[in-house]
């Protein structure tokens, strides 16, 4: 019987395991979600897109370029989205994009923490997403949070709708599904 080198080996480990090594472009499926609370006020954004990068074993190469359309703002009130999409909130008409761009990912004990910008409203702020990854079936899932203060973008409105007062800090949460690009 022929011996097999350890190079050997260690090409068809690398060949058979290459998939879960390679890089992957996922595309964001149906049924995502981007809700936002804060005092007074909570709703949903229903227009997202981007371009996503990930793989758990090459954070380095893993990036996340994604795009929320101010315009689609939901709080459940007409009267009050239409507020929101003006100039003392979201100014919708001139700041037509909610964007987020990755710098770096890193893993932590509870998951991963994407760094990068925040521009919303003409102004651009760092933001730290800590974040879930989780493959399944279909594809896999992105869920994370962040916070922003309001103020720090420029907006100054107090309140909306019938006299709702809102907070400063507003929570985002994501739950991300995506599928693989072919």
């Amino acid at each position: 019987m022929r011996k097999l080198s350890f190079s050997f080996f260690l090409s068809l480990f690398l060949f058979l395991s290459a998939d879960s090594f390679a890089q992957k472009e996922w595309e964001i499926a149906r049924g995502y979600q981007v809700r936002f609370t804060t005092q007074g006020v909570e709703g949903t954004f229903t227009e997202l897109d981007g371009d996503i990068v990930f793989s758990p074993a090459q954070l380095d190469a893993s990036k996340f370029d994604m795009i929320l359309y101010s315009r689609s703002i939901d709080t459940g009130m007409s009267k009050r989205d239409d507020q929101a999409r003006g100039k003392k909130w979201l100014n919708s008409a001139y700041f037509p994009e909610i964007t987020f761009v990755s710098d770096s990912i890193v893993q932590t004990e509870t998951g991963f923490e994407v760094y990068g910008k925040v521009s919303l409203c003409g102004v651009e702020r760092p933001a730290t997403i800590p974040f879930t990854f989780k493959e399944n079936e279909k594809g896999a899932e992105f869920s994370g949070y962040f916070s922003v203060n309001r103020k720090d973008f420029g907006i100054v409105g107090t309140t909306l709708g019938a006299m709702v007062s809102v907070g400063e800090v507003v929570r985002v949460d994501l739950w991300v599904p995506v599928v693989g690009k072919e």
